[in-house]
């Protein structure tokens, strides 16, 4: 993965293990209905809930804003962002139309070395799909997998402004983006 990232022209920073702990956490109550919308929440509080230090809590929050998970109130705590069917709906037309102008662009591109190697990264990650896709607790690996694949499509252009939008979940159905990494454009 690592030469992909630097191959399209992205770079992950990984999370703390801390980090990783109070995101998943975070996002578990977010999906399961623990977590409500219209309720503010205090940074401090789940961080004794959770047991960790106010830092990695703070980083796992800027992760959960930036997936579009919550949105954070300055000095105050933050919310849990609550989507409305028309945000969903634009979500994923400008989800299509970034990814179908990626995929035409491919389309012309892909008999150069580059876009042979990006045919040869897609493939892989469609293999790993395809081998967690029937096996059970496996839905995380292949939301995972899901979002590398799109994520190669769109990043293949490097066109830095494009990849933040590719990057909001899909609210298509799915728990949306599934993140082990924040990006951090060079």
């Amino acid at each position: 993965m690592r030469n992909m990232q630097r191959k399209y022209g992205y770079f992950m920073k990984e999370k703390s293990l801390l980090q990783l702990h109070a995101y998943d956490s975070i996002k578990n109550s977010i999906l399961s209905g623990e977590l409500e919308p219209r309720v503010l929440y205090s940074e401090t509080k789940l961080s004794a809930q959770i047991g960790i230090s106010r830092t990695p809590m703070r980083e796992a929050l800027q992760s959960l804003s930036q997936d579009g998970y919550i949105t954070i109130i300055p000095s105050k705590g933050f919310m849990i962002r609550q989507l409305n069917e028309k945000d969903m709906k634009d979500s994923i037309e400008i989800r299509c139309a970034i990814e179908g102008f990626c995929t035409n662009m491919i389309a012309s591109q892909i008999y150069t070395e580059r876009g042979r190697q990006l045919l040869k990264d897609l493939e892989a990650v469609l293999k790993n799909m395809e081998e967690v896709f029937d096996k059970e607790d496996c839905l995380e690996d292949f939301i995972d997998y899901d979002h590398q694949f799109h994520l190669l499509l769109v990043n293949y252009m490097q066109n830095f402004p494009a990849a933040p939008v590719s990057d909001t979940p899909d609210f298509s159905g799915c728990t949306g983006r599934e993140g082990t990494y924040y990006w951090d454009y060079e």
